[in-house]
């Protein structure tokens, strides 16, 4: 704080009077800045009045000049808060033509972003001498750059011609490669055949009541495209260990029953498909934290630096009802589910990769006679639904009616499909090995 005090903050007096004054010559140059420069990037008082009381007359639709200016703020009482009106005079006579207001904005704006660095990284060394956990320091710091960056971001406006080109691109590529999907591969066919696969910047929800295999759904996909197709996938286990994740993926894929290895029941073929199965999942680019009760700011500063690092193509969240929102809210846990929801949707289009975010379904499942699950069982708030882009919701007949016609039987709805058909999907759910496999693969086609 002490370091922060004795300097003066970094700042650009000059470029901000040419921006403020480059606005009263000539209105239509807002239109070059207004999208990324706001009151707070100005360090002088007096210049963020004046720009805010520029963007309300704006706003207004009313004519913006030194007249109009010095009486909206007359009006406003703000007058003296601005510099008295020799000010703006003398304000719009430092900038003979509006010409270079871009660039001056940009000076504005980026002694402001230091501004902002400087900020976090005082109340990050303040807190250093106030705490010992290393660990929560670490992640503040991290979070408070990264918010930094994010908020630089704006996106550019394409021109139609160009957003058809670059459309076009993509879709010529899916007809030169009929019968691939587009995104990534699930592992189940017939339900890459519906979605197309998982895709870059989309939200996946699956959806289940307990018991379901929503984990063992997951890991199938993890598996898939980790090992068969080399992506890189972070899995977030907010719900069990990580020891307990490997263990699980381990004897799914050797096709072990995770029962008999707890109990020491395993014989020599069970142990080799076991050490067979861990050879080849080694080799396989999967992060797992098993922090639990994360919110999605800390979710998207750890994926950030996993994607810097090693790379990354998917992300997996079990569940979505165990993160935290970023603050409580007065309308209670449905409102903090919008929040979430909404979050890893932002999630999903920063990172650039398809989340995946495990949902449980409402008790509604269970009062119905007819047990399938429904969009409207999304659990605690209607923005899951709406966020998603595909809604996947497992059912398992034979946990409600355990007879000889439904051993093993299994279904992913889609429900939801925001650029494609819905439908379902029949499945074999192998209890034994908590695996699910698709019925062709069972078949041996």
């Amino acid at each position: 704080m002490t370091l922060q005090s004795q300097r003066t903050p970094p700042h650009n007096l000059e470029a901000e009077k040419a921006v403020l004054g480059a606005i009263l010559i000539e209105t239509e140059s807002l239109f070059s800045v207004g999208d990324f420069l706001s009151p707070s990037d100005f360090y002088k008082h007096s210049h963020r009045v004046i720009y805010q009381s520029i963007l309300d007359l704006f706003e207004k639709n009313e004519p913006i000049d030194i007249v109009t200016l010095s009486d909206f703020l007359l009006q406003k009482k703000e007058l003296e808060n601005a510099g008295t009106l020799e000010y703006l005079t003398t304000i719009v006579g430092s900038v003979p033509t509006a010409a270079n207001i871009l660039h001056h904005a940009k000076i504005v704006h980026e002694k402001a972003v230091l501004r902002r660095i400087i900020t976090s990284c005082t109340s990050v060394v303040t807190s250093a001498y106030q705490s010992d956990d290393v660990a929560s320091l670490l992640d503040l710091a991290e979070a408070q750059i990264f918010d930094i960056s994010q908020n630089r971001k704006t996106s550019e406006i394409s021109s139609f011609k160009d957003l058809i080109m670059e459309g076009f691109d993509s879709i010529e590529k899916m007809y030169q490669n009929q019968g691939e999907i587009s995104g990534t591969s699930t592992g189940f066919k017939d339900l890459d055949l519906l979605s197309s696969g998982l895709k870059a910047s989309e939200l996946i929800i699956l959806a289940a009541r307990p018991s379901m295999g929503k984990t063992a759904f997951a890991t199938a996909i993890m598996e898939k495209a980790a090992l068969e197709n080399k992506k890189r996938v972070l899995f977030f286990s907010l719900e069990m260990s990580k020891e307990s994740l490997v263990n699980r993926m381990l004897c799914s894929y050797a096709r072990v029953s995770g029962h008999a290895l707890k109990k020491g029941r395993l014989d020599e073929k069970g142990w080799l498909s076991l050490t067979d199965a861990a050879s080849k999942l080694s080799q396989a680019h999967i992060f797992i934290d098993d922090t639990p009760s994360m919110s999605v700011l800390e979710m998207k500063t750890k994926g950030r630096r996993i994607k810097s690092k090693e790379g990354l193509d998917l992300v997996v969240i079990d569940y979505l009802q165990l993160m935290k929102a970023s603050s409580r809210s007065s309308e209670g846990r449905h409102q903090e589910i919008a929040e979430i929801s909404r979050g890893l949707k932002q999630l999903a289009r920063e990172l650039d990769v398809p989340v995946l975010a495990l949902s449980q379904l409402s008790r509604a499942v269970e009062s119905r006679q007819d047990k399938t699950p429904m969009l409207s069982d999304l659990r605690e708030s209607g923005a899951i639904e709406q966020d998603a882009d595909l809604v996947l919701m497992l059912m398992r007949e034979e946990y409600y009616n355990p007879t000889e016609e439904n051993k093993n039987k299994a279904q992913v709805i889609l429900g939801k499909n925001r650029n494609g058909p819905t439908g379902r999907v029949d499945l074999v759910f192998m209890k034994e090995f908590t695996r699910f496999e698709s019925l062709s693969h069972q078949s041996g086609d």
